[in-house]
């Protein structure tokens, strides 16, 4: 329903338009809208025991706030729904010493590494979701672009 309404509620100048351009608005939107939920924290950067709601995207929606992996999923679903159509993967890894979750996206035949919660220095450890639906697609290489 979340995503049915957030699509209802687009210009339709941008549900027309090139997924290079769907993509950057709902991008945008999301960097904008949904701010990162610094009292789901600990001091040292962790993710408090009693606030994996956090990690939730439609939690995340609805408070406009959330963690790095909340905010994640709810691009994930924003982008790849039966609206859009836009392939998008969760990358889990690190920031630093911590755990952190961000984007890629397939675009014109490039991968484009994103991240909504900017975090700086991740290392890529797990690109499970695009490494299946390369090989469901029989994908062998794409240029990687970071934004």
């Amino acid at each position: 329903e979340i995503v049915s309404n957030f699509y209802r509620a687009l210009p339709n100048e941008i549900k027309m338009a090139s997924d290079e351009e769907k993509f950057l608005y709902i991008f945008k939107w999301c960097c904008s809208t949904i701010k990162y939920d610094i009292s789901a924290c600990n001091s040292d950067g962790t993710l408090k025991y009693d606030r994996k709601d956090s990690q939730d995207p439609i939690n995340t929606f609805e408070k406009r706030s959330g963690v790095c992996e909340g905010r994640a999923r709810l691009i994930k679903a924003l982008l790849n729904n039966c609206y859009i159509k836009i392939p998008c993967f969760l990358v889990k890894g690190k920031a630093g010493r911590l755990q952190h979750t961000w984007n890629e996206t397939i675009i014109d035949n490039d991968i484009i590494d994103f991240d909504i919660s900017n975090q700086a220095n991740r290392e890529d450890n797990n690109h499970q979701e695009l490494d299946m639906y390369n090989t469901f697609i029989n994908v062998t290489k794409k240029n990687k672009k970071r934004i």
